[in-house]
């Protein structure tokens, strides 16, 4: 989608723009609740999170923008607390967010409500992956093994036999160390060239694309996890150490496949 047409169009795959129309003023409404008095969930949280939120992009936290769009993003997420009970908030949300702030000119209440489609709208259903029970994420692991296990045979190979050899220090899992990170962040943790092209085809295509870009950095690391699947490696941490480097979003947007 070209950069000129990407938020008209965004909004129009969701539907946000019927839902702005059709519940004119709501979100004005729901900006000026008071947050409850105190260190109160999820509040505490969003306040901890919208700091640490993209922290090196000028746009959300440059010294110019102190009304800030870092400020803009904390009233979309308070207002969505008070308008979605049964979701509220959950980290990554404040990633998905800043993400539509920062790649198109979305006013607060566009992104608030472009939030909302994501969350409820049956192509995307978020609202399973940022819920109480995480559902989505789960199923997104469950998934992306099985994808693993198909199409990089070797990297399944390795990392089962990792997962058998250090049993409790990875209750759940290999993959469960760095798939629920990929998914509630949207892939908008890789470079902003790269993240508007897969939020294009996952607003006209839903989840797959999800699963297709694990699948291509799996695909383009799985000669290191490999690496440093053996006895050696895992007894001194270094298979460990790198699992911790694939959830890490400076290492993932930095890898040269981009």
């Amino acid at each position: 989608i070209p950069q000129s047409l990407r938020g008209y169009a965004w909004l129009r795959l969701m539907g946000a723009d019927k839902k702005i129309i059709e519940n004119r003023g709501l979100y004005q409404k729901l900006s000026l609740v008071p947050k409850p008095d105190g260190d109160v969930e999820p509040f505490r949280t969003i306040d901890r999170d919208v700091p640490r939120t993209f922290p090196d992009n000028t746009y959300l936290h440059g010294d110019d923008n102190k009304a800030s769009a870092a400020e803009r993003l904390r009233e979309v997420l308070y207002a969505y607390v008070h308008y979605d009970k049964q979701v509220q908030y959950c980290q990554g949300m404040n990633l998905v967010a800043a993400f539509l702030m920062i790649s198109c000119p979305f006013q607060n209440e566009e992104v608030f409500w472009m939030l909302e489609r994501l969350c409820h709208h049956p192509d995307y259903y978020l609202q399973a992956l940022y819920g109480p029970n995480l559902e989505l994420a789960f199923e997104f692991e469950y998934v992306l093994k099985k994808l693993v296990k198909s199409f990089l045979p070797r990297l399944y190979k390795a990392i089962k036999k990792a997962d058998a050899h250090l049993g409790p220090m990875l209750p759940f899992g290999s993959i469960n160390v760095f798939a629920p990170k990929w998914v509630i962040s949207l892939w908008s943790i890789l470079p902003s060239n790269c993240a508007v092209r897969i939020w294009d085809i996952f607003f006209n295509e839903g989840h797959k694309i999800l699963y297709r870009v694990a699948l291509y950095v799996l695909m383009h690391t799985q000669k290191d996890i490999i690496a440093v699947s053996n006895e050696k490696a895992m007894e001194s941490g270094d298979y460990l150490e790198m699992l911790s480097m694939m959830k890490q979003s400076d290492y993932i947007a930095k890898l040269d496949i981009w």
